[in-house]
Parts: C-alpha cells; structure tokens; sequence
C-alpha cells in the first residue's frame, strides 16, 4: 500500500485538475460573504448583520476616505434592482424585481414587471423619480478583498454614477497590458460628488504568490456567488443598502418554497332542496256504481210494463 499524503502537505499534482468536482457540493447553496457599503460616503462593511466602519490605519477616531484593494472579478453583465415605492435609505425590505444578468428578472422574483429587463418600462431611461435616470437601477457586482486580506473576498455594488469610472479604471489597466486584478487599486469618494461616487486609481502590481492566490479565489465558487453568476449567490437589497448579504439573511425577494399540491377538494353535493309533499287528497270513498242492466233484463222489464199497462187499462174499463 503506498503512502497517504497529508491533507494540510502540498497537493499532489495528480489530483490537482480534480478540484473543479467541488462545485457539486455548493450549488444553489450560498457561502456567506461580507458587502462593502457606501451609504453616506462612508465604506462600512456589514456581515451577519454587524456592520464595522472602516477607519484609518491606525487611527481609532478618523473614519477611512479610501479603501486599498484588489479587484479580484466583476460580473461583466450588469446587475438590473427596482423598487415600486423607490428605495428608502436604511430600508431592508426586498426589491420588487431585479436581475444579476441584466437580461431577465431572477426566478426568485415573485412577480416580475416584465418577463425581460430590454422591454421593461423601468429599464428605460427617464422612467426614474421626477422623468429622470431609470426606475430600475444598474449596477455592477465586483469582488474585491483587502491588499493585506486577499482570503477574504466581499462585494461591492458600483452604483451607475461610478460605472464610467471603472470602466476608466479597466482602460489603464488595459494601456499597461495589466489585468485588473493583477494590481492593488485604490478606492476613494469623489468630494465634489454630493452622492456617493467612486474614484479607481492603480497602486502598485502584486507579487508573483499573491497574484497566484488571487487567480484561484477569483475562480472560486464564493466568488461566483459573489458576483452573481452562481445560483447559490447571496444577493443584496441595493448598491447603497448597507445590509447582509449571507444566504441566510438574504433581502432580496426570497423564492418561495413550492407549495405541494394540496388534495383536489371534492365538490360536497349540492344540497337538494326539499321538495315539501304536498298532503295528498284523502280518497273519497267511491261510489260502487251498479251494474248497468244487460239489454235481455231491459226488454223482460219492458215486457212487463206493458203487461201492467194492459191490466190498468182492462181495470178501467171495467169502472165504466
């Protein structure tokens, strides 16, 4: 029998293209995963939750103006999140509808507005609060994790006023032959900005074991989860929304169980109305009619009323 390798030991190159069978025992199951919030031109990260202000290095009292970061994968599809009321800041209650393709309303929307987000009326533009933006807001999901906690993957929602900006982000990286999340990026407000808009600037490249780390987490399945492209992802209520995206507090619309099918009732028989019986008639009792004389007995009395009329009138006779 040959020797077993330790499970913590380095892993033998034989099994190594094996890892992709894992996903068979994290589907439709979701990880959990912090989310990065900007509400408020704060970043606060929430998880279970708890939600912990991010401060300066060093510095308990002075609350962080930037994040350093590594971009570790985005959804290239643009995520799609409505609300019928309009979304109220510090509100966790679900979307009304939203999509992480951007193409169809998710399975686990109950009642979606349209059956696709290209002929949806909230996806048009100037369909938003006062005939501007779009009811339906995008957004885009990216996976990012800290420079110094590349283990620890969170999501954060770019909202639409920082998608040009990103994309920005992604045309540097592309003049310097760089993948995105090959380089530490540094994440800060736009102060001229009265609502939270996110500025992306290249700091500096990762060494050759961390990119390495990076490469594997960002083909992981919490990742995928992450970025909406897992049927086991968490999802949250809105890119400003500061709350929980674990799968067990989830604020988007949850799917609703199946409900089983109950047993046909059997329609109960009408109930028929009563018919009241009417009394009957009491029978009268009949008359026994007498038998009608047969015409022999008729002419016998025929013959003797003659016969007395021939006494009577003999009988008279002899008077005179």
């Amino acid at each position: 029998m040959s020797q077993l390798v330790a499970f913590n030991a380095e892993l033998p190159a034989h099994i190594k293209a094996a890892a992709a069978i894992n996903t068979d025992l994290t589907q439709g199951v979701g990880l959990g995963f912090p989310v990065v919030s900007i509400k408020g031109k704060i970043f606060t990260i929430v998880k279970g939750g708890e939600r912990t202000i991010v401060m300066k290095p060093g510095e308990d009292d002075e609350v962080a103006t930037s994040l350093e970061v590594v971009l570790l994968r985005a959804n290239p599809a643009l995520s799609k999140i409505y609300y019928e009321k309009g979304y109220e800041d510090g509100s966790v209650a679900p979307p009304d509808c939203f999509s992480n393709d951007g193409k169809k309303p998710d399975a686990s929307v109950i009642e979606p507005v349209s059956p696709t987000c290209a002929g949806c009326p909230n996806n048009a533009w100037n369909s938003g609060r006062d005939g501007k933006g779009k009811a339906c807001a995008d957004a885009r999901r990216v996976a990012i994790a800290a420079a110094g906690k590349l283990d620890e993957p969170m999501l954060l929602r770019v909202p639409p006023a920082s998608l040009k900006p990103l994309a920005e982000y992604a045309d540097t990286c592309n003049k310097r032959g760089a993948p995105y999340n090959s380089v530490i990026c540094r994440v800060k407000f736009e102060r001229e900005e009265a609502t939270p808009k996110l500025i992306f600037s290249p700091i500096a490249f990762l060494d050759s074991a961390r990119y390495d780390g990076v490469l594997e987490l960002a083909n992981s399945e919490l990742v995928s989860q992450i970025i909406g492209l897992s049927g086991g992802g968490a999802r949250t209520a809105s890119a400003e929304t500061p709350v929980d995206a674990t799968p067990d507090k989830k604020v988007e619309k949850k799917a609703e169980p199946e409900k089983k099918a109950e047993p046909e009732k059997k329609a109960e028989p009408k109930e028929e109305k009563k018919v009241e019986k009417k009394a009957e008639p009491k029978e009268e009792k009949k008359v026994e009619k007498r038998a009608e004389p047969k015409a022999e007995e008729l002419s016998d009395v025929k013959g003797d009323a003659s016969l007395l009329a021939e006494l009577n009138s003999l009988l008279g006779r002899a008077d005179d």
